[in-house]
């Protein structure tokens, strides 16, 4: 059950759109591939600085014992996104739309086999996102050699190891990252899962040094919570050191971040279940108000050297929670922003 990659086209983009007389769209002006051959070529050879990856996929949060739900969440999020105005403070031209990784919906079915016990599932999806981070770690490879900036939305927080691998690889060296999260995401070494993204890529000599800012302190598992003890390369900040005990303020503590990762190529990590009462795998009623971490992520990325920024988790299953996207779609104009 291989994952598969799908080319990004303007015929996709345009199922989107809702164009009106007299305005112009980002989806209108985002750039594509003429074809699937001499992909890094054309990347290089491409004048838009951004280049933006779709994962629909929820297979690394199943593999988690999580909610699913992430996977059917990447249309609402760029259908927002594109239907932003093209115009001097963010330009769809900026921007080269690759495609989407994911599975195929028959690839799911196993999920709802009764011949097949909760273990022998977990092993089958964990196998999957093995093949999933290797298509990742590939294609993010390919733009980091490029020097482009990568954007990534969807799927759940497994990929941060394909991300994290892949850039590496394509830099030859380590890379930090700073993650806004509720959970570490540093679990066990037990097979791949959204739950260990950063312990993987961490053991694997990938990532160099990590910070996670917002970690909800009474879910912070013993493995993690070990390595944070152990590694002076390991750093979380929790959210009641910030709003419960006040031991400082948000802006310090993402001063500080900044400070730890000024000098490195940093990948930028957003869960959504960092965000308070956002429909995500994880969903919270505490959490970061959309105002702060739109602040905190474009400190970061005004300020630091980040290569890529990466949001998942997100879970807009119902209509009434489908507004949410827009919220990502902020995000993302937020990264692209051109300064007045």
């Amino acid at each position: 059950m291989p994952a598969t990659f799908w080319l990004g086209t303007s015929a996709y983009i345009a199922s989107l759109l809702r164009k009106r007389k007299g305005e112009i769209k980002l989806g209108e002006r985002i750039q594509f591939l003429a074809s699937d051959k001499n992909i890094p070529i054309a990347i290089r050879q491409c004048k838009a600085p951004f280049v933006l990856l779709g994962l629909p996929e929820d297979m690394g949060v199943y593999a988690n014992y999580g909610k699913r739900g992430s996977r059917q969440s990447l249309e609402t999020i760029l259908q927002y996104f594109c239907n932003m105005q093209h115009q001097r403070l963010h330009q769809g031209s900026d921007i080269l739309f690759l495609g989407r990784i994911g599975f195929e919906t028959s690839d799911y079915d196993f999920i709802q086999k009764a011949d097949l016990n909760l273990a022998k599932k977990l092993k089958k999806a964990r196998a999957a996102v093995e093949s999933l981070d290797k298509l990742v770690a590939h294609y993010t490879a390919i733009v980091a050699q490029a020097g482009k900036k990568l954007i990534v939305v969807g799927g759940g927080h497994n990929n941060c190891y394909g991300l994290i691998k892949g850039v590496a690889l394509g830099k030859n060296q380590a890379i930090d990252a700073v993650n806004i999260d509720a959970h570490a995401d540093f679990r066990t070494l037990e097979g791949r899962h959204s739950g260990n993204g950063f312990s993987y890529a961490f053991h694997e000599g990938f990532l160099k040094r990590y910070t996670a800012i917002g970690l909800h302190e009474s879910y912070i598992d013993p493995h993690a919570l070990q390595a944070f003890e152990q590694n002076q390369d390991l750093e979380y900040i929790s959210f009641e050191e910030v709003f419960l005990r006040k031991q400082r303020s948000l802006k310090k503590a993402v001063q500080s971040t900044i400070n730890t990762h000024q000098n490195a190529p940093l990948g930028l990590e957003l869960d959504m279940d960092a965000v308070q009462n956002y429909p995500s795998s994880a969903m919270s009623s505490e959490g970061f108000h959309p105002r702060e971490i739109r602040h905190m992520v474009y400190q970061i990325k005004d300020q630091c050297e980040v290569v890529y920024l990466h949001i998942c988790e997100s879970s807009l299953l119902k209509k009434r929670e489908l507004h949410f996207g827009k919220l990502v779609a902020l995000l993302i104009s937020d990264f692209i922003r051109r300064e007045a």
